[in-house]
Formats: structure tokens, C-alpha cells, sequence
């Protein structure tokens, strides 16, 4: 949409082109805007504090070249806080000067003390006296100011900087009666979604997004492989551009302390819960341990007991073994001796005639092989013979 109303534009040229262009653009809007409504004004917001300095002092060489800055310029020291942290640069103050307040200053208007601003007004310097300024503010009151009430007790240097650049972060809450350059010298690498906001919202009027195009064509040139011969379109800057001012990096805050600290407590309940469900599952099966290191030692011992009486073993099995042979061939030696009284027994008598009469028989004899008793078979010696 910016691209479409003419107030985003591409600066060609090197750092100092780029800062020149800037500063005419300034003054070339301001005129305009002054010949309108001599209460509106130009202002420009940078991303760092150098490029602030670079821009406000060729503003001030311009302005002065057309008389409309003073010859009594001096340099002072200054400083502005980042946070808590101090940034020191130099200042130089004249005549015709603005500069931006950074907090609020008492001053003598009309006899009377009264503030003549806030943190982030701009006034312009009509004159110096012996002990201070004589500045004017944006309702055209002048007071008289002394160098005291500009200092700061810290550091001792003025708490004073550029009325017409400055940087984003310094432009906070600050808002402008006319139109108001979004100045991008080194590019939009240093840029975010949360600064763009800031440097895109600081006047009541139009705010032109001013951008260096040599800054941002070296940006995609190294976002992409070295030697890759496919050329950079205009589209594409304007892509890169549009990543850089959209991106939105987290910022650690004090509440992800307190929710990393309550992350690591739940995991330390989650380990314990499942170190105590393995302790209660081992005591459940209720191993008897002694009885298992029993069993065990016990299983050793004979297992090597065995391993010293097996020669012992062997040998008595083998006595056993010629034992029980020795017993069968007896015995069967003793069967081979009975079998020939057995076939003399075995032939039949002879058939008597049928008209003897039978005679009775007689009493078997004592020494009759048929009666005789049998021999009771020998046992074979036991083992242990």
C-alpha cells in the first residue's frame, strides 16, 4: 500500500548519498508543510543513534547554508538512556536549533516558573544567556531554562538530543503535528515488526518510509548462495524488506522464569512418581534374596564337589559294570550244566501189556535224578565285595 501512495521509497546511492537525500527530503516537506500551517512540522526517527547524528547535522548544514541556523553554535556533551543504559554523543546547539526533551524541564516564561515540555517534546533554541537557553515550545511560548535543570545528575552531561532526527526507540510516545520520515540508511536489517510500528506511527500526517536500496540489495545478495547468477528484481527488495520490518523475536520476560521453574517441578514429580511405581512393583514380587543366594551357593559347591569325586565315580561304575557281567556268565554257565539232566528225564517208560496186571508203583528212591533237588542258583557277588 505504500509502494501504491508513493510515501515507501527505495534511495540510490552509497551511506552518505542516502543520508544527503534524507536530509533534502526534510527540509523539502517541511517547507511545505510550514507554508501551510507554520505549527506543523517535519521529524525523523532512524534506528541507531549514528545515523540520527549523521542526519541531524546535514540537516543543520543545509538549514545553515540558508541562514537558518545561527553562528553561535557550541558543542556540548550529552546523553540519552537507553533503558538504563547510557549512550554519550555530542550535541551541538545554535540558534534555530530543535531539540527533544527527555524529561520534564522547568523553565522561567514570562517571569513566572512554568514547564516548558515534557519527555519527547521539541523546542527550538531562540537564543542562549549566561545560564542557559531560551527555548520555545510547540505553543510558542518562550521560557528560560538553566543549564542545571538540562543536566544530568549522573553523568553530568545534557539531557538534551536532535529535535528533528533521533532514534525509534528515543520516539516513544512522542507524536508529531505534521509528517513524520521513517528513515532506513543502513537498510531494514536491523529492523522489527515492533520498531517498524514505532518509526511508522509518530505524526498526526503521512509518514514516508525513506530506505537505502544499495543496503537492502547487499542483504539479499548474502541471504543467497555464493555465485547463484539469478538476478535481484525490485520485487525481491521489496520482499526482504517486508520480512525484516514483519518479524516479531521473542523477548524473554520474567514470567518464562517462573514457567521454566514450574516445567522442571512437574518433571521432577513425573521422574519420582515412576522411580516409586518400580520400587512398589520390585517389593509386589517379593523375591526371598537369601533364599536365591542359598540356592545358588549351594548349586556351586555340589556342581564342584562333583568335578572332584567323578574320576571316583567312574571307576566304581566300571567295577560295577564287570561285576554284573561276570554274575550273567555264571549264570549262564549254570543254565548250560542243568540241561542235560533235563533230556534224560524227558524219555517215556515203557507201555505195560493189557493183560498184566499193573503193578503199583513204587516209592520214588531217595537217589532218584528226578527227586533230587535242584541246585538253588549262586548270587552274584554284591558290589561291594
Amino acid at each position: 500500500m505504500k509502494r501504491e501512495d508513493g510515501t515507501a521509497t527505495l534511495l540510490e546511492g552509497d551511506y552518505d548519498q542516502v543520508v544527503g537525500q534524507i536530509a533534502d527530503f526534510y527540509i523539502e516537506r517541511n517547507d511545505l508543510l510550514r507554508a501551510v500551517d507554520d505549527k506543523f512540522g517535519m521529524t525523523v526517527t532512524t534506528l541507531t543513534n549514528a545515523e540520527a547524528a549523521d542526519i541531524s547535522q546535514a540537516i543543520r548544514r543545509r538549514l545553515k547554508e540558508r541562514g537558518k541556523i545561527g553562528q553561535d553554535e557550541t558543542i556540548h556533551k550529552a546523553v540519552y538512556y537507553k533503558g538504563d543504559k547510557p549512550e554519550f554523543f555530542d550535541l551541538p546547539i545554535a540558534s534555530g536549533d530543535k531539540l527533544r526533551l527527555y524529561r520534564r524541564t522547568w523553565a522561567k516564561i514570562d517571569g513566572q516558573g512554568g514547564s516548558i515540555g515534557n519527555n519527547g517534546d521539541i523546542v527550538e533554541v531562540v537564543g542562549k544567556t549566561a545560564g542557559g537557553l531560551l527555548l520555545r515550545d510547540a505553543r510558542g511560548r518562550v521560557g528560560e531554562v538553566e543549564w542545571r535543570r538540562l543536566s544530568d545528575q549522573d553523568t553530568g552531561r545534557l539531557l538534551l538530543g536532535f529535535g528533528r532526527a533521533f532514534t525509534v526507540d528515543a520516539a516513544q510516545g512522542m507524536s508529531t503535528r505534521g509528517e513524520h520520515a521513517n528513515a532506513l540508511a543502513h537498510g531494514t536489517a536491523g529492523s522489527t515488526a515492533f520498531k517498524t510500528y514505532t518509526g511508522e506511527s509518530r505524526a498526526t500526517g503521512k509518514t514516508h518510509t525513506l530506505i537505502s536500496k544499495a543496503a537492502v540489495l547487499s542483504d539479499v545478495r548474502r541471504s543467497r548462495a555464493l555465485g547463484d547468477p539469478t538476478p535481484i528484481t525490485e520485487d525481491d527488495l521489496w520482499k526482504r524488506i517486508g520480512e525484516d520490518t514483519s518479524a516479531k523475536p521473542y523477548k524473554a520476560l520474567a514470567i518464562d522464569l517462573l514457567a521454566a521453574a514450574r516445567r522442571h517441578r512437574d518433571h521432577a514429580v513425573d521422574v519420582s512418581l515412576r522411580a516409586h511405581q518400580r520400587i512398589e512393583t520390585a517389593a509386589g514380587a517379593k523375591t526371598n534374596v537369601g533364599r536365591a543366594v542359598r540356592t545358588t551357593v549351594e548349586a556351586g559347591a555340589a556342581r564342584e564337589a562333583l568335578a572332584r569325586q567323578r574320576i571316583s565315580l567312574e571307576e566304581t561304575l566300571q567295577r560295577c559294570a564287570t561285576m554284573l557281567k561276570d554274575a550273567a556268565e555264571m549264570i549262564m554257565d549254570h543254565l548250560h550244566g542243568r540241561r542235560p539232566a533235563a533230556q534224560a528225564t524227558d524219555v517215556p517208560a515203557p507201555i505195560p501189556a493189557a493183560t498184566a496186571a499193573p503193578e503199583a508203583p513204587s516209592p520214588p528212591s531217595a537217589t532218584s535224578p528226578a527227586l533230587a533237588p535242584e541246585a538253588e542258583p549262586r548270587s552274584p557277588p554284591s558290589p561291594g565285595m
